[in-house]
């Protein structure tokens, strides 16, 4: 007789990347693009951000946005910081081997708008970092989606369907169509546009946007994030575009 012997099991999931998704209130997104319809729609040359970014932009644009140009856009970027925030702590607690505290606050440094139209497109890319000392992470939000962009009946991207058209897709390794029956995760995400929905990730993961074939405009809201340190706040102040040297403080009281 064949005595039943007990394994006791234990898994060992290896991390790979985190996108955290949020919704942005409908009422917010809606002021929001009004603000952002004002510099799109006064073509100044000094709002042009495509040098600094690498979409294949051929019909629309890409607009550098202000902080301080509006309220709107100065709680925006208070929402984003919280988000990056809010992604720090659940790394810090769910996926981090430190077990420590490691980002004590988080300054958006740059916003732009991209108002995309038919066949324009982000090729694979990421975003770097504002300084090597920091933590960086990057943010997208919808506020404007075409109909009928994306063919939302199809379910694989097999003969011309249209899936991804106008999706994000986040790379960090291969994906096949045989990684199932190889036990084999995926390292590609994506992610169908939605007005509202703003996603936060690491700003080293690389990305990408399809082009989208029918009439209207895909708009959307992206920047980048700087996460500081206790060590980074103890001796700089954020300011503008990032930390600056604290002032020297001669009366002995707490700046």
């Amino acid at each position: 007789m064949t005595k039943d012997i007990e394994v006791k099991v234990r898994n060992h999931p290896v991390f790979d990347f985190l996108v955290m998704e949020a919704v942005v209130p409908l009422d917010f997104v809606q002021s929001l693009d009004a603000e952002v319809d004002k510099v799109f729609s006064r073509k100044v040359k000094d709002d042009d951000f495509s040098d600094k970014l690498v979409g294949q932009i051929k019909t629309g644009a890409q607009l550098k946005l202000n902080r301080e140009e509006s309220e709107v856009f100065e709680q925006f970027h208070g929402i984003v910081e919280s988000f990056a925030m809010k992604y720090a702590k659940f790394f810090e607690e769910s996926i981090s081997s430190s077990n420590q505290e490691l980002h004590a606050a988080a300054h958006c440094n740059e916003m732009w708008s991209v108002h995309s139209f038919a066949n324009d497109y982000n090729p694979l890319h990421d975003h770097g970092k504002l300084r090597p000392d920091t933590g960086a992470m990057s943010f997208v939000l919808w506020t404007k989606i075409p109909e009928n962009m994306r063919n939302e009946k199809a379910t694989s991207m097999k003969g011309a369907s249209g899936m991804l058209d106008g999706a994000i897709s986040f790379v960090n390794g291969p994906m096949g169509q045989g990684f199932d029956l190889e036990l084999r995760p995926t390292k590609v995400l994506s992610i169908e546009p939605k007005v509202g929905r703003m996603v936060i990730f690491p700003s080293w993961l690389n990305h990408m946007v399809y082009p989208f074939r029918c009439e209207g405009e895909r708009r959307s809201l992206a920047g980048n994030i700087a996460l500081f340190s206790k060590e980074h706040l103890s001796h700089e102040k954020i300011q503008g575009d990032g930390l600056q040297p604290q002032e020297s403080n001669t009366s002995g009281e707490p700046n």
